[in-house]
C-alpha cells in the first residue's frame, strides 16, 4: 500500500496494489515523509474506499479521533478489518 498524502499523523490517503484510492486510519500512518510504501499493514486499523473528495477535504478539519469513534459505533462488527462508509459519504 502506498501512502500518498497526510491528513494527520494517524490518517492518510493511500493507493492499494490495484491503484484504488482509499483513506487509511492507523497509528502513525501519516507521520513519515510522503509518499512512502507502507510495508507493515498491522498498523492499519481501518480503511475506507470510494470516499467523495469533498469529504476527504473535510477530514482535515475534524478532531483526530472523531471519525474513528464514529466508525466503531456505527460498524462494531467491522473489527480491525475494513469499515465501509455509509452511502452519504460515497460519490
Amino acid at each position: 500500500m502506498k501512502i500518498i498524502k497526510k491528513i494527520n499523523n494517524n490518517v492518510a490517503l493511500a493507493q492499494d496494489a490495484r491503484g484504488n484510492d482509499l483513506v487509511v486510519f492507523g497509528k502513525g500512518v501519516g507521520f513519515p515523509p510522503m509518499p512512502y510504501e507502507l510495508k507493515d499493514l498491522s498498523n492499519v486499523q481501518r480503511t475506507f474506499y470510494d470516499v467523495s473528495q469533498r469529504y476527504i477535504d473535510l477530514l482535515q478539519d475534524l478532531p483526530e479521533g472523531l471519525l474513528h469513534r464514529v466508525c466503531i459505533r456505527w460498524f462494531p462488527h467491522a473489527g480491525r478489518g475494513a469499515c465501509l462508509l455509509p452511502a452519504f459519504f460515497v460519490q
